[in-house]
């Protein structure tokens, strides 16, 4: 998989600890790579390569067709941590409702 390739919201095989697990693409990391939740146990995962991308899972229409929704940047109060989410979720970090910024 080549970096350019990589949409954000679409779901990937993806090499997590030795294994491969589907993770879908939350967002791009500010340090390189991306940033995703492992949808089989819900957990948040960075993937710092494109080679660590093995192939989608799903077709792009279904991603395109959920990328409509707002997505805001927004801070957490209790933890401080910036990030680009959806309306209305929590923090992934700590579990609070965002703040959102003008």
């Amino acid at each position: 998989m080549l970096k350019k390739d990589v949409v954000i919201g679409a779901t990937y095989v993806v090499k997590v600890s030795e294994k491969l697990a589907p993770v879908r693409i939350t967002e791009a990391c500010s340090y390189g790579g991306w940033v995703g939740i492992n949808t089989a146990t819900g957990r948040e995962v960075r993937i710092r390569s494109a080679q660590k991308l093995r192939r989608l899972l799903e077709p792009l229409s279904d991603v395109e067709s959920r990328m409509r929704v707002d997505v805001v940047m927004v801070t957490c109060m209790k933890c401080g941590r910036n990030y680009n989410t959806r309306t209305g979720a929590q923090c992934p970090g700590c579990g609070k409702w965002p703040e959102v910024q003008s």
